[in-house]
């Protein structure tokens, strides 16, 4: 009896761990290396890969997949502007356009021909405005590697004082070391940061490994706040995110802050417009003035409205954003 008493206490607190009150409004929220929008593979012709030239197909795919998700919030990896591969395209403008959301986009690297200058780096797309927007350059691993970067956002979520800020960034791939450095860097970003936070992207980390740990361990933000693993909490189905025709390994991460609830947590195996696999977060938002009586709640989703005001000098006057 003893025993079983034990067992019903560690359930019942495991539960209310990834609950939200009753009533509580939530947001959606995804993070997805989408791969400059080519799609989940190149093609291989003998020994030589080429990219596959797609035009919008992927990139509208994409857009499609987060409206028939109900996501508010993306941060998307990989993001690419002016690129032949992705056809000249402003992916992330493509992506905020076909849902009528906003969008803010940060150069993690450029590469110019002839006056032409194609970038990739990151965006955050919201259906909410974006109130404010800084980059964070991540320092680079050895010559050679491809540079990395965080873009940052403070977004005007509805019931949320002061906006809710997203971290989205993209760390090396081949160095543990450069992968340390990198979020040391951000950490004294997150540390600046005052309000709800949320850190999302491709981490190149898998599970316990020690960039993931560190951050548990030693991210703070201005309010002396510590990050949660979203996924731990609140994760369903299979954490493996890439590649994504058969996932073997996560690398694709969402933290948040105590004060967002992680209600749910699902890696998107129906969305495969990448190598990589969407993973999708639900956080509970405790309204201002929670508990007070007469308070009532409601979902926070609803009209998007019109494309964000210019950024930090990072949009142009068309709001497309350029990064630089």
């Amino acid at each position: 009896m003893k025993l079983l008493a034990q067992v019903l206490i560690v359930l019942l607190v495991a539960g209310e761990a990834g609950a939200a009150s009753p009533g509580t409004p939530s947001i959606r929220l995804v993070t997805y290396n989408i791969r400059g929008g080519r799609g989940a593979a190149d093609v291989r012709v003998g020994p030589v890969t080429l990219p596959v030239l797609t035009g919008n197909g992927h990139l509208n795919a994409i857009s499609d997949a987060m409206k028939r998700h109900e996501v508010d919030i993306a941060g998307l990896q990989e993001v690419q502007q002016r690129c032949l591969v992705s056809a000249f395209q402003d992916e992330a403008a493509r992506i905020a356009g076909r849902l009528g959301y906003h969008h803010v986009y940060g150069t993690a690297s450029t590469v110019g021909f002839r006056g032409l200058v194609s970038r990739q780096g990151n965006a955050i797309v919201s259906r909410w405005p974006i109130l404010s927007s800084f980059e964070i350059a991540l320092p680079p691993g050895k010559p050679g590697h491809e540079r990395r970067a965080a873009i940052a956002a403070r977004i005007a979520v509805p019931g949320v004082p002061g906006g809710l800020t997203v971290v989205n960034t993209h760390l090396d791939h081949r160095d543990q070391a450069v992968r340390l450095h990198q979020l040391d860097l951000l950490s004294r970003a997150v540390a600046r940061l005052d309000g709800p936070v949320v850190l999302c992207g491709d981490l190149n980390s898998r599970v316990r490994s020690v960039p993931i740990e560190t951050i548990k361990r030693t991210f703070r933000t201005g309010r002396n706040e510590s990050l949660v693993d979203t996924w731990a909490i609140a994760g369903s189905g299979g954490l493996n995110t890439i590649p994504s025709d058969r996932p073997v390994v996560k690398i694709d991460w969402v933290f948040a802050t105590p004060g967002l609830t992680p209600v749910a947590s699902r890696v998107l195996t129906d969305v495969k417009e990448s190598d990589h696999l969407p993973v999708v977060v639900e956080l509970g938002l405790e309204p201002a003035g929670a508990g007070a009586a007469g308070t009532t709640t409601s979902t926070v989703r609803g009209d998007p409205g019109r494309q964000a005001p210019v950024l930090l000098g990072l949009a142009s006057a068309s709001g497309s954003t350029t990064g630089r």
